[in-house]
């Protein structure tokens, strides 16, 4: 019997739980989580989101139908503390952190992959100052560097 994988999604990172006002990167969390009740248990991860505990959204239905889905809520006071955040994660073992859309806060064991939601800064960069436009390229270079030593 091989190793079930672990995949870590950190909803701490406020692109994805809608804290910086941008909702849409809870919901392609979402969409995955609802996706993969479509599938046989035998062949579903096991997922570990780690939320904050203000976080008040829920992934289906019934969250405790889902015996692949853990939540673990991080405290607020410990969302600052990038050691006690790395420690509460490195406790679950995980294998994959899904997805990154910012450069990460805390360092972690584990292969990272990454979500670039959009490249509208390349396609319709008259939008975006020339300040905005750099660092999103360099974000992006970023994250395709970490997401590629994850092959």
């Amino acid at each position: 019997m091989t190793k079930q994988i672990r995949i870590a999604i950190p909803l701490i990172q406020q692109e994805l739980n809608g804290g910086s006002g941008w909702i849409a990167g809870f919901y392609f969390i979402k969409n995955i989580i609802n996706a993969f009740t479509t599938l046989s248990v035998l062949n579903i991860p096991d997922i570990i989101i780690f939320v904050p505990e203000n976080f008040h959204e829920s992934f289906t239905l019934n969250d405790n139908d889902l015996p692949w889905l853990k939540i673990i809520t991080i405290s607020n006071t410990s969302l600052n503390d990038y050691d006690a955040i790395e420690k509460v994660i490195d406790s679950y073992q995980c294998d994959v952190f899904f997805p990154f859309t910012t450069l990460p806060i805390f360092h972690f064991n584990g292969k990272a992959l990454a979500w670039i939601p959009d490249f509208q800064d390349r396609h319709l960069p008259h939008y975006f100052a020339r300040d905005e436009i750099k660092f999103r390229k360099s974000s992006a270079d970023f994250l395709n560097l970490i997401s590629s030593r994850a092959k």
